[in-house]
């Protein structure tokens, strides 16, 4: 039996049932760079880095996050790619899935929290 509404009350639902998850996250990419590890070489009773010269090696990582679109506070990384291209396709899915899911529904698939 449903429940009639209370005489004086509003009876539109909350802003939080009506909201999609893009409007409360959103995607973002940053690139980092890391260090690649380096290369040791093994003798009988140490154990010594070669230095090959004062360039360290780099390598870019592209992580697609998700952050809050009120605050910009990263809410998850989800994930780590090695090209700009990679990350792009992944924030473009996500981003789309931001449109058509509910917002429970994204909580649950991209383990993200208010």
């Amino acid at each position: 039996m449903a429940q009639e509404p209370y005489i004086g009350h509003d009876t539109t639902p909350p802003d939080f049932v009506t909201m999609k998850p893009c409007d409360v996250w959103r995607t973002r990419i940053t690139k980092l760079d890391a260090y690649q590890d380096f290369e040791f070489e093994w003798h009988d009773d140490i154990l010594y880095r070669s230095h090959e010269g004062a360039d360290v090696p780099i390598k870019d990582i592209w992580q697609v996050e998700i952050v809050s679109v009120s605050t910009g506070e990263l809410k998850r990384v989800v994930r780590s790619f090695d090209t700009r291209d990679e990350a792009e396709a992944l924030a473009a899915q996500i981003t789309d899935q931001s449109h058509a899911l509910s917002v429970a529904d994204f909580m649950d698939v991209y383990l993200v929290d208010w």
